[in-house]
C-alpha cells in the first residue's frame, strides 16, 4: 500500500486503510516498480501501531512509496506438555553458569553470590545517584561504563536474584534468560539467540513454548554487550531487538554497553552508568579476594600510598587483575610501571581475546594500532588542560590509520579501550591521568636522553609530582636503568630532596640495575637525611608509644614549613622502597649511620603498618611526628563479620 514518509517512519494513508482491493506481493509489486525505488527494512505506522514492513522508498518526491507490512506473529496460547522438572533442571544450570565473574586470569574470577560488592549507579537522564533497586526495578535498563566497570558483573548479580527467587516459588513467574550480545551471528534473529540461550542450559521445554511465557510476560532477558556485536551486524541486531521489545512489551529487559556505543533506538530504556569504585568498596574488594589466601591489610597499604594508581583500581576488572598478580606474587601496588602495563595491556587486547570478541570482522582496530594511536594521543594531550580536540591530532590519525576520518578513529578508540572519552564539548581527554602519562613515557621512550634530562631538572629543585611519576616509567621502561639514576646523581645540585624523593619512587620498583648505582644512591639518602636531621632543633626516636616506630621532629625556624615537607614527602618515598631494588642497600645505609635516629629507619623498609604524618601545627610550623602504625580495622569499612565468605569460596 502507499506510505508516506514522515521523519524516520513511514505511515500508511487513512483512506487506503478502507480500501478492499488486492494487493499484490513483495515479488509482484517489486516487478511493478522502476529502477526509482529502492527496497529498505523499517518501520511503518499500521492503525496506530508501528509495524515491520518491507519498504520500496521513491527517489523522486512526485513519485509513491510503497510497503508491504509483515505478518504478525502467530499467537502461541497454549502451553506444550511440561516435562517433569524441566524449569527447575534450567534454573539450576543457569544459577551455576552464572555464578562467576569474568576475568582473564582464574584468580580474578569472584562467586557473586558470596562477595558482590554493590556498586555506585548514575541515572543519566535524571543526573543524580540513584540506589541500586532502580535499575533492578526497571523494565526497560540499560547499565553503561567502561571497559570492565563491571557491567556483566551486575547483569549476572540481578539475574541470579531473579533465578534464586524463581527456584523456591511453587509456580515460576519470571524466568531469567541470559544472551551474551557477542555470540550475535549474521543471521541471527533475537528469537534464535534467545531460544538458543535456553537450550545451552538445558531449557529445551522452555525454548518450544519460548512464545507462550514471552506473550505473558514471563521472561527477564539480560542482554550482555551491546558493544560487543560485531560492527558489521550492530546495527540490524539493535532494530530487531527493538522490534521484539516493542512487540513483548510485558517482558522486562536488562542491557549492556560501554559509554559512547550509540544507543539511541533504545530510547524508551532508563540508562544508569556505572561510576568506579570509591575506598571502602575498593577495600571491600580486597578482603574478598585475599581472604584465607594472603593478609589483605599490606595490600592496601600499598595502594593507599599510590593515589593515582588508587584512582585507576576502581575499575573492578583492573583492581582484580591486580591482586591475581599480587596473589602470584608477581606484582605488587609500587611496581607501578609493571601495574600499569598489565593493565593496558588488559584494556587494548587481552579483555577481549579472553572472551572470544571481535568487534569488527575488519580488524579496523588491531591492538598494535590502539598502542601507537594511544601513544600519539598521549603526547598531544594539552598539558593546561588534559584535553585536545580531533583536529589538534588528525593528521597523527591519519598516519597510523589514513583509511578512517580521525572522528571515527577516536570513537572507536573510546568503545574498544575506555581509556579515552569525550566531553560534552566535543572535546576528548585520558579518562586517567596516570595512563596519558604512562603512554607518553612509551612515546619518548625512544628519546629518552633529553626527555630524561628534563625531568631530572624539574625535580631536582623541589618535588614536582608528575616529574616525579614520569621518572617512575621511563626507569622502568628502559632495559638498564643504571645510566639513568647514575646520571641524576651526577648531574643534580648535592643532597637535594626533590631528587632523592624522585628516585626513592623510581627504587620502589624492580629494576635492571648496577648494584653499586643502588649504593651510591643509598649512600646519597643517608647523607641528605644526616644533613637535614643536622639543621632541626630536635629529633627523637619515641618508644613505649603504641606505634611500631614513632618520630617526633621539631625543624629549624628559617622555611621551616618547607624543610618539613621536603622531610615528610623523603620518608614517605623511603617507606615505599621495601618492595623495590633499593631495599636492602637503603636499611645497610641506614644501619651504619651513627645517628639512632637514622638507624630506626631501616624499621620503614623491614616492617608492615600503615605510615602516618601528623604536622603538630598548621601554617609556617616545622614540626611533625612521623609514625608506623600497627592499628588497621579488621574488616574493610561496611563489612559485617557474618558476610565473610568460607576460605575457598572464591576458588571454585
Amino acid at each position: 500500500m502507499p506510505v508516506e514518509q514522515r521523519g524516520a517512519i513511514f505511515v500508511v494513508d487513512q483512506d487506503w486503510l478502507r480500501c478492499d482491493l488486492p494487493l499484490p506481493d513483495a515479488d509482484e509489486l517489486g516487478s511493478a516498480l522502476t529502477d526509482r525505488h529502492k527496497k529498505i527494512n523499517g518501520q511503518v505506522l499500521f492503525a496506530g501501531k508501528e509495524m515491520p514492513a518491507l519498504i520500496f522508498v521513491s527517489n523522486e518526491t512526485d513519485h509513491c512509496s510503497f510497503a508491504i507490512l509483515e505478518e504478525p506473529k502467530e499467537s502461541h496460547a497454549e502451553l506444550a506438555p511440561r516435562v517433569f522438572g524441566a524449569t527447575e533442571h534450567y534454573l539450576a544450570l543457569f544459577y551455576s553458569a552464572y555464578s562467576f565473574s569474568e576475568a582473564i586470569l582464574p584468580e580474578q574470577r569472584c562467586y557473586l553470590p558470596a562477595t558482590f560488592v554493590e556498586p555506585t549507579l548514575y541515572n543519566r537522564s535524571q543526573k543524580k545517584l540513584v540506589p541500586l533497586m532502580h535499575a533492578k526495578n526497571a523494565r526497560r535498563a540499560i547499565i553503561s561504563g567502561s571497559a570492565g566497570a563491571g557491567k556483566t558483573t551486575l547483569l549476572r548479580h540481578f539475574m541470579l536474584q531473579i533465578a534464586r527467587t524463581a527456584s523456591t516459588s511453587s509456580q515460576q513467574t519470571n524466568i531469567p534468560v541470559y544472551i551474551a550480545l557477542r555470540d550475535w551471528r549474521k543471521s541471527d534473529s533475537f528469537e534464535v539467540c534467545a531460544k538458543r540461550a535456553l537450550v545451552d542450559l538445558k531449557g529445551d521445554w522452555l525454548a518450544d513454548n519460548f512464545y507462550y511465557f514471552a506473550e505473558r510476560g514471563e521472561l527477564t532477558f539480560a542482554l550482555d554487550g551491546i558493544d560487543e556485536i560485531s560492527n558489521d551486524v550492530r546495527d540490524t541486531a539493535l532494530h530487531d531487538l527493538r522490534l521484539f521489545v516493542r512487540q513483548y512489551a510485558n517482558c522486562s529487559f536488562l542491557l549492556s554497553t560501554r559509554t559512547g556505543v550509540e544507543t539511541r533506538p533504545l530510547a524508551e530504556f532508563t540508562d544508569f552508568e556505572l561510576r568506579p569504585f570509591n575506598q571502602a568498596q575498593v577495600r571491600e574488594i580486597i578482603f574478598h579476594k585475599l581472604h584465607g589466601q594472603r593478609p589483605w591489610k599490606p595490600f592496601w597499604t600499598r595502594l593507599a600510598s599510590e593515589a593515582y594508581l588508587l584512582d585507576l583500581v576502581g575499575n573492578p576488572l583492573l583492581l582484580t587483575l591486580l591482586l591475581a598478580r599480587y596473589v602470584r606474587k608477581e606484582l605488587s601496588p609500587h611496581f607501578i610501571t609493571e601495574s600499569i602495563a598489565a593493565m593496558m595491556e588488559a584494556l587494548v587486547d587481552e579483555w577481549d581475546a579472553v572472551r572470544g570478541i571481535v568487534r569488527s570482522k575488519n580488524a579496523e582496530l588491531s591492538p598494535a594500532r590502539k598502542t601507537n594511536l594511544l601513544r600519539i594521543l598521549a603526547h598531544h594531550v594539552n598539558s593546561a588542560s588534559g584535553h585536545f580536540s580531533t583536529q589538534e591530532v588528525a593528521d597523527q590519525l591519519k598516519r597510523v590509520y589514513p583509511d578512517k576520518a580521525p572522528a571515527t578513529v577516536l570513537a572507536l578508540l573510546e568503545q574498544h579501550t575506555s581509556m579515552i572519552r569525550r566531553g560534552d564539548d566535543g572535546t576528548w581527554s585520558f579518562r586517567h591521568r596516570l595512563i596519558q602519562e604512562f603512554y607518553t613515557c612509551l612515546h619518548w621512550i625512544d628519546r629518552l636522553g633529553s626527555k630524561f634530562s628534563e625531568s631530572i631538572g624539574r625535580i631536582s629543585g623541589s618535588s614536582d609530582k608528575k616529574s616525579t611519576r614520569m621518572l617512575r616509567f621511563m626507569t622502568a621502561l628502559s632495559s638498564d636503568a643504571s645510566d639513568i639514576v647514575a646520571e641524576a646523581l651526577n648531574a643534580a645540585p648535592p643532597y637535594r630532596a626533590g631528587l632523592a624523593i624522585g628516585l626513592c619512587e623510581s627504587l620502589s620498583q624492580r629494576l635492571t640495575i648496577d648494584p653499586n648505582v643502588v649504593d651510591g644512591f643509598a649512600l646519597y639518602c643517608r647523607v641528605l637525611i644526616e644533613s637535614m636531621f643536622a639543621e632541626a632543633k630536635s629529633v627523637e626516636v619515641q618508644t613505649g608509644s603504641a606505634s611500631i616506630w614513632r618520630l617526633v621532629v621539631n625543624g629549624p625556624d628559617a622555611n621551616g614549613a618547607e624543610w618539613a615537607n621536603s622531610l615528610s614527602e623523603l620518608l614517605e618515598a623511603i617507606h615505599k622502597v621495601r618492595d623495590g631494588s633499593a631495599n636492602h642497600a637503603l636499611c645497610k645505609a641506614f644501619d651504619e649511620s651513627p645517628s639512632q635516629a637514622i638507624q630506626s629507619l631501616s624499621l620503614l623498609l623491614a616492617l608492615e603498618g600503615e605510615f602516618q604524618i601528623n604536622r603538630e601545627n598548621e601554617g609556617q610550623s616545622s614540626g611533625f611526628v612521623a609514625s608506623l602504625e600497627p592499628a588497621l580495622p579488621e574488616l574493610p569499612n561496611g563489612l559485617d563479620p557474618e558476610d565473610i565468605p568460607k576460605a575457598d569460596a572464591t576458588r571454585h
